[in-house]
């Protein structure tokens, strides 16, 4: 099995330090997808996104696409607490106990630093958080 190299690993200081920030966000991401990147948008233009993160995701989107076309990013914030969802009706579950929206901000971040669609994530066992 190939793995792919992380291309960018923030340091604990600077999860941590994203992940306060994105704990503000009010905005619903899933029924105020436009408010939730609006607030996002204001905290990229307040610069309250760690640097060398801004740098990376600048210098990223000059690769070739064709021969690098994922971006592995380590130790990214995640929300403090993850409530379980159903596996009856996880969507809905997520729309009632999740509060707060560290992960989905981060995925809208990186979407509004590279000028791309927000994307999906994964964590599995193969990439412990560092």
């Amino acid at each position: 099995m190939k793995f792919i190299d992380y291309g960018f690993v923030f340091t604990r200081e600077e999860s941590e330090a994203l992940g306060k920030v994105l704990l503000d966000v009010e905005s619903h991401p899933y029924t105020d997808y436009d408010k939730f990147m609006h607030e996002l948008s204001q905290l990229r233009d307040d610069r309250e996104v760690p640097t060398r993160f801004a740098d990376f995701c600048e210098a990223s989107m000059l690769r070739d696409f064709a021969k690098e076309p994922f971006v592995v990013i380590g130790n990214a914030p995640i929300d403090p607490e993850l409530p379980r969802f159903s596996a009856e009706n996880p969507v809905h579950d997520k729309y009632q106990l999740k509060k707060t929206w560290v992960a989905e901000g981060f995925l809208g971040m990186y979407a509004l630093l590279t000028g791309t669609e927000m994307i999906g994530h994964a964590a599995t066992a193969c990439c412990p958080r560092t």
